[in-house]
């Protein structure tokens, strides 16, 4: 493991980011408020993301998220910290209208 993945690794239990982003599993929405904490709309269009059913998974130094209905026009990676938050969303939200089944998502 190189030294950058190392202090990664140490910054995310500093954080106290959980054992369920390390291991695969989609991230919570309590997990999305603590990552995004200091973007409130990216943490907003995230976290309905999730309750819209869309899976959140990290990969790397970011996160990826995937549409429920595995159609890989609308899956997009979400950043932990745009520079510009209100773009960001946006730009989720864009992803989310490609979904051929266009899931349910508060505008």
């Amino acid at each position: 493991m190189g030294e950058q993945a190392r202090r990664d690794q140490d910054d995310d239990a500093e954080a106290g980011i959980g054992e369920a982003m390390s291991d695969g599993l989609p991230i919570t929405k309590a997990e999305a408020s603590q990552i995004w904490k200091g973007s409130k709309e990216t943490k907003r269009v995230v976290r309905a993301l999730i309750d819209a059913g869309w899976e959140v998974f990290k990969q790397g130094k970011h996160y990826r998220a995937y549409c429920p209905c595995q159609d890989e026009k609308a899956d997009t990676r979400v950043s932990c910290t745009p520079q510009n938050d209100g773009n960001h969303a946006r730009r989720l939200l864009a992803a989310k209208s490609r979904c051929p089944d266009r899931h349910e998502l508060i505008q």
